[in-house]
């Protein structure tokens, strides 16, 4: 009885072991670069036509992780500037970029916005804009594995997302949360 009981506890043991090493098998869509300093804060100055847009973007991944995301101010170093462009090459709506100096991720960046483009998208799609540069600046790429749902869906035309974090979106930002900044 006693063996039998052994047995099935290792067993188990053998079957939890492995649950946990395939979720631990997880892709992540991430970049390289991001805003977020060391205090683990995305601190943003500047202005935009969009910045109402902007500000909804913000609450939106501030409502999954609180405070990360914040306004610059008297005591804190800018980490990413907004600003508006009249026109970015191609099909660009907008465009993040991020200087990482020093080889570990940590930079500065911009986040532009093209005012020839942007004028022509919904409310709702202005909000999924600023939403998905957010995350740029948060060190996550596109992602268009898990369907036009995820905020970091590439093609803003099919984006679905309805400005809902995505279970992809979360788990990429938990990753750059926990490993990176």
């Amino acid at each position: 009885m006693l063996k039998k009981v052994c047995i099935s506890i290792i067993f188990l043991l053998v079957c939890l072991s492995f649950a946990v090493t395939y979720s631990q098998a997880a892709t992540y869509h991430v970049l390289s670069a991001w805003c977020v300093d060391s205090g683990k804060h995305l601190d943003w100055k500047g202005s935009s036509q969009y910045l109402s847009y902007f500000n909804t973007g913000v609450n939106t991944w501030n409502n999954y992780k609180s405070g990360v995301i914040r306004a610059d101010g008297a005591f804190t170093v800018n980490d990413v500037t907004i600003s508006d462009v009249s026109d970015l090459d191609g099909n660009t709506v907008a465009l993040t970029s991020i200087t990482a100096p020093f080889g570990n991720g940590h930079g500065t960046g911009t986040i532009q916005f093209a005012t020839s483009k942007m004028n022509k998208l919904s409310s709702l799609k202005k909000t999924i804009v600023c939403t998905h540069e957010i995350g740029h600046a948060l060190g996550l790429s596109e992602n268009n594995d898990n369907g036009t749902n995820v905020i970091m869906y590439n093609d803003i035309t099919y984006n679905t997302s309805n400005n809902v974090l995505h279970s992809q979106d979360k788990l990429n930002y938990d990753y750059m949360y926990n490993n990176k900044y």
